[in-house]
């Protein structure tokens, strides 16, 4: 029996090739996704404006995040087959999902003074605890844990590993707060990320892969 290198096995579980892994990595998303969506409208909402009031229970179960969710997994579920002129138009607008973020976040960034993003030492600790603590805590959980090795460890650790958030910035505009601290947050934490999800991705390797 062939032993693949652990180059091999990353390689294979972004393989459209494997049917099996897509399935399984398109489930965690859709799991992670509801999770956020939930979080971010409830307990999200609260730490930003402190106060509970703020809480719109409607806007939790409908919002686009939360619609495309459900008709996803409905036509994952049933099996129905969209015509293909409607999944290449859906695929392109999925694809304009990071560049769409990332100009909001330029422009966000063009607002804030360089001193304030390189000068400001609570913004370097909260990168440090979003792209090292909770990392590696994830990681210890999941070498502990038997179900948290392999794809669905590797998944979830991705999602632990990447930076802040754009929609943090959103919701710091959205509800009256500072976005522009908010902004240097998800710009510092982005910068950093460079270098640490690639040293979380080689220990993952090392202890749940």
């Amino acid at each position: 029996m062939l032993t693949r290198t652990p180059l091999e096995r990353r390689q294979s579980l972004i393989s459209p090739a494997s049917p099996r892994l897509s399935l399984t990595a398109r489930a965690a998303s859709s799991e992670r996704a509801s999770i956020l969506n939930l979080l971010q409208w409830t307990y999200g909402i609260v730490i930003i404006t402190r106060r509970k009031d703020m809480i719109n229970i409607k806007k939790v179960f409908v919002n686009p995040v939360t619609i495309s969710l459900v008709i996803g997994l409905f036509l994952f579920i049933t099996g129905i087959k969209l015509p293909g002129v409607i999944n290449s138009t859906m695929a392109g607008v999925a694809a304009l999902n990071t560049p769409a973020a990332m100009i909001v976040l330029g422009y966000y960034l063009s607002c804030v003074r360089i001193r304030d993003l390189l000068f400001n030492p609570s913004l370097y600790l909260a990168s440090f605890v979003r792209l090292i603590i909770i990392p590696l805590l994830t990681l210890l959980v999941l070498y502990i844990i038997p179900a948290g090795h392999g794809q669905i460890g590797m998944i979830t650790l991705i999602a632990a590993a990447t930076p802040v958030g754009t929609s943090t910035a959103i919701f710091a505009q959205k509800f009256g707060q500072d976005y522009e601290r908010a902004v240097c947050m998800v710009c510092l934490s982005t910068l950093f990320s460079i270098i640490t999800m690639p040293v979380v991705m080689y220990l993952a390797q090392m202890w749940i892969m």
